[in-house]
């Protein structure tokens, strides 16, 4: 905010700002200076200088102006005395815009304490994260092995063939129910692995009922047999409780899904 003047050297000085603080209040003060350098004779009026800054303890901008200044300059008997003062206010000059400059494009400068300290602490942090990032790998892949292992596990277990028998009963035909029934069947280990052994071994008249038409309807193709959900959770539980007793004994050989017979042909 430094207006040129016909005739004078105009040379900025770099700032000066200081921050005041107590326990209740925190004040700053910044201080701007300027040289001048009077290259005629005559005179010279300065012109005024404004000067606004924002409070925000009470919200509102302040402007201040100072005066205008008339200066009357005598002639100068030796120029080259006034050759040597420009050049050093131009070095001078230099410098301080080169180290105002500097003061604005170093960001690590303009940070408070507290945000120097937020850096310091995220620049450890990551620093940690990183570090710990091979046992973080290695956490996962044990994690992704071991829900493989629990899912391979669960497809091969007998409640999940179980499921699927009724799901399969639900949805598809006769054929395809049958397969189903027998490759749960596969993985109680029963004395005898046939449809119509568990159902007259551990169902009631329903179970028994269906698993035969089931049989039946699968190899004549006639229509869908439907299966009741209900009796037949029940028949399992009856199977895992006589086991559980050890009224049962036996392992499975075989499986054929179109009658009851021995191993055969099968579709």
């Amino acid at each position: 905010y430094w207006d040129t003047v016909s005739g004078v050297g105009l040379y900025p000085e770099r700032p000066v700002t200081e921050t005041i603080k107590t326990k209740t209040s925190i004040r700053a003060r910044r201080t701007d200076a300027v040289r001048y350098l009077f290259e005629k004779e005559g005179r010279v009026i300065l012109p005024p200088v404004v000067v606004q800054w924002w409070d925000p303890a009470r919200k509102r901008m302040y402007k201040r102006t100072l005066k205008a200044v008339t200066l009357h300059v005598r002639p100068n008997p030796d120029l080259g005395m006034l050759v040597s003062v420009r050049d050093s206010l131009e070095r001078l000059k230099a410098q301080a815009v080169k180290g105002e400059n500097e003061k604005g494009n170093n960001f690590f400068q303009k940070l408070t304490k507290k945000q120097k300290a937020a850096l310091v602490l995220l620049f450890i942090i990551l620093v940690y994260l990183f570090s710990q990032l091979p046992r973080f790998i290695r956490f996962i892949k044990r994690r992704a092995a071991g829900y493989r292992n629990k899912r391979e596990a669960w497809l091969q277990s007998e409640k999940y063939h179980f499921r699927q028998f009724l799901k399969t009963a639900k949805t598809k035909g006769n054929a395809a129910t049958l397969n189903a029934a027998y490759r749960w069947l596969g993985t109680l280990n029963l004395p005898e692995p046939a449809l119509r052994y568990f159902a007259g071994r551990y169902g009631n008249e329903t179970v028994i009922r269906e698993a035969a038409l089931l049989a039946t309807g699968t190899a004549k193709n006639e229509t869908k047999v439907r299966i009741t959900a209900g009796q037949w959770i029940l028949a399992r539980k009856n199977y895992f409780r006589t086991k559980q007793t050890g009224a049962w004994f036996g392992d499975g050989i075989w499986i054929n899904p179109l009658n009851d017979g021995p191993p055969g042909n099968r579709e």
